[in-house]
């Protein structure tokens, strides 16, 4: 995994000077993680692009605690109790992208799930300018196609009926 990160560093570091300079003025950070066959556990990386480069932090992920991160990990933090399970991170993160008191948060959720042998993406059916729609990655879905490799979810991370 820290190998793979290295190398996603290096690849970003070099292609950083090309991005838009609100992603490295505000210090954006990706997160990159998996199963490390090595170490038997999952990893974190924070990935942070800055005006000064591109650097990678591990973060330390525990069995009995939710990680939160991004612009609304402090209310998330807030609404999370102990012994959450996945249904209420959902509802959590819901919360937090419609709360106005986080100005910083808003749009779809964007999710993969990671387990030991692969990952697999998450879509939404989320409302998106008073319209439902089925969405990937935070971005609505304009073709239509079974993509049987993605898990599609509601807002409380059941799964729905497609629109």
């Amino acid at each position: 995994m820290a190998a793979r990160c290295s190398a996603l560093v290096t690849l970003l570091d070099d292609s950083a000077k090309s991005f838009p300079a609100a992603w490295t003025d505000n210090a954006t950070k990706l997160l990159y993680c998996g199963f490390d066959r090595l170490k038997k556990e999952f990893c974190l990386f924070e990935i942070a692009l800055t005006l000064s480069g591109v650097k990678a932090n591990e973060t330390t992920l525990y069995k009995d605690r939710v990680a939160c991160f991004g612009s609304g990990k402090a209310k998330a933090e807030e609404l999370l109790e102990p012994g959450t399970k996945t249904n209420d991170i959902i509802r959590v993160l819901a919360q937090v992208i419609e709360d106005a008191a986080v100005p910083s948060v808003g749009g779809v959720p964007q999710m993969v799930t990671i387990q030991r042998r692969g990952s697999r993406a998450v879509g939404f059916n989320w409302d998106v300018k008073h319209v439902l729609e089925s969405t990937l990655f935070g971005l609505p879905l304009h073709f239509r196609s079974d993509l049987r490799k993605v898990k599609f979810r509601d807002r409380r991370y059941r799964i729905p009926t497609r629109p």
